[in-house]
């Protein structure tokens, strides 16, 4: 995509502009329903939810000239985790 660069969210303030997101894009939408942004600032935080004992993650923000979009989070669940449920 031309104009776009992504860039990982290393930042308190990138990642407020990441968890604010959906914010922007749905503001005008009568059928979103905000989540809690502690709660989901939470669940992004490695230590702080259980699922990151046994998984990573890498959070990155698309930006262009415009005000910033941002894509998804993606997290690898390690061996670890499936050893330590027992599965095979």
């Amino acid at each position: 995509m031309a104009g776009v660069s992504v860039i990982p969210v290393k930042s308190k303030q990138e990642m407020k502009t990441f968890v604010d997101f959906p914010w922007e894009l749905y503001r005008d939408d009568p059928y979103w329903i905000p989540p809690v942004k502690s709660q989901v600032a939470k669940l992004l935080t490695p230590g702080r939810h259980p699922f990151w004992q046994f998984s990573r993650r890498e959070i990155f923000l698309a930006l262009r000239a415009r005000p910033p979009f941002s894509v998804r989070p993606s997290s690898g669940c390690g061996r670890r985790a499936w050893n330590s449920s027992g599965a095979p």
